[in-house]
C-alpha cells in the first residue's frame, strides 16, 4: 500500500470534516458525552484551514485513511497535536507514525523545537472508565525535535 501525505487545502476539506466527525463521534461516546453535530465539525475544519493549522491527511490514491491536526492558535504559541485519527480498518500498518513524522517536520519548518501532545486518560484507560471511574486530569507529553534546555523559553516570537 502506497500512502501519500497531503496538507489540508480547499480540495480535501470535506475529507477532513468526515474524518474529524468520525474521530469525535467515537471519542465523545467513550467519554459518555453527546457527539458534536456534523455541521459543527465542517465549521471546525474550515477554521483549522483559515488558521493555517498543520493538518495532514493520509491517503491511498483518493481514499482518506487518517489525519493529524497540530494547532497553531494557542496563546502560549506552542504547537499541540490536537487529534490524530486513522480509519479503523487501516490501523497498524504505519499510517499514524507517518502522519506524526510529517507533523514534526511541519513544526520544524515553522522554526519550533518541540511538539506537545495532550493525552486523554479516558482514551487510554477505557477499562477503568468502564469500571465507573471518572477522569480527574490528563497527561501532557512533549517531544523535543531539537535539543531544548527546559530552563530556556522556547516559545515562538512574533
Amino acid at each position: 500500500m502506497k500512502i501519500r501525505i497531503d496538507r489540508l487545502d480547499e480540495n480535501n476539506l470535506d475529507d477532513f470534516a468526515d474524518l474529524l466527525y468520525r474521530f469525535f463521534r467515537k471519542l465523545r461516546r467513550k467519554q459518555g458525552w453527546r457527539p458534536p453535530a456534523r455541521t459543527d465539525l465542517e465549521e471546525e475544519s474550515q477554521k483549522a484551514f483559515r488558521r493555517n493549522d498543520i493538518v495532514l491527511m493520509g491517503y491511498e490514491k483518493s481514499k482518506p485513511l487518517g489525519f493529524v491536526r497540530v494547532s497553531t492558535c494557542h496563546k502560549d504559541a506552542v504547537f499541540w497535536i490536537e487529534e490524530i485519527f486513522v480509519v479503523p480498518e487501516f490501523r497498524r500498518i504505519g499510517i499514524a507514525p507517518k502522519l506524526v513524522k510529517a507533523a514534526e517536520n511541519g513544526v520544524l519548518g515553522r522554526g519550533e523545537k518541540s511538539i506537545y501532545h495532550f493525552v486523554l486518560l479516558q482514551v487510554l484507560y477505557s477499562f477503568w472508565k468502564s469500571m465507573g471511574c471518572g477522569t480527574l486530569n490528563s497527561i501532557e507529553l512533549v517531544k523535543d525535535l531539537h535539543p531544548v534546555k527546559r530552563d530556556e523559553i522556547c516559545l515562538r516570537r512574533s
